[in-house]
């Protein structure tokens, strides 16, 4: 299957909402509170946009084994990058697995990363055809409400990446 822009979009969008979603209700239950730092100001968490792009991408295109090995690989690997990227850049460290047996930089850990594969098969055979449901029904208005959404999280990317760049100078 080919998605196209606004499809994609669409899922990004939804993804990275649940993602700030779950890992507010993991912190809930965790530490005792729903609230956990953010790069963005938008209730929006995009390495969980990204993933799960990849994952249902990866869903279509490969054997049930290979996709699974992909739901390791492929949220591990984008929380790694987001990781990478975070301290890289902006010496921010949202989480820190360095506790944590099997991790590598305290950016990723072996626990995280078989959660991602029970995610990820609940998000592709659970979550995504609800999703895709949804999309379908506002699909005639995506035309008028994508636009919206994309100018937002590009000003909420660019103000916060100018007050990020602008604090650590």
């Amino acid at each position: 299957m080919i998605y196209r822009f606004e499809t994609l979009v669409f899922y990004f969008i939804c993804y990275s909402f649940m993602g700030w979603m779950t890992e507010g209700v993991f912190n809930l239950f965790t530490k005792g509170t729903f609230s956990k730092p953010n790069f963005l100001r938008s209730p929006i968490k995009p390495m969980y946009g990204f993933a799960a792009i990849l994952l249902i991408v990866a869903k279509e295109r490969l054997p049930f084994g290979l996709f699974v090995l992909s739901a390791i690989i492929f949220p591990t690997l984008v929380e790694y990058l987001t990781a990478w990227l975070m301290v890289r850049y902006f010496n921010i460290k949202f989480w820190d697995y360095s506790e944590v047996a099997f991790n590598h930089h305290g950016y990723v850990c072996l626990t995280f990363s078989v959660y991602w594969v029970a995610l990820s098969l609940f998000l592709v055979y659970g979550v995504h055809p609800l999703v895709d449901a949804f999309y379908n029904f506002l699909s005639p208005f995506m035309s008028f409400v994508l636009p919206i959404f994309i100018i937002s999280l590009l000003w909420d990317f660019i103000t916060t990446l100018a007050y990020t760049l602008k604090q650590s100078t």
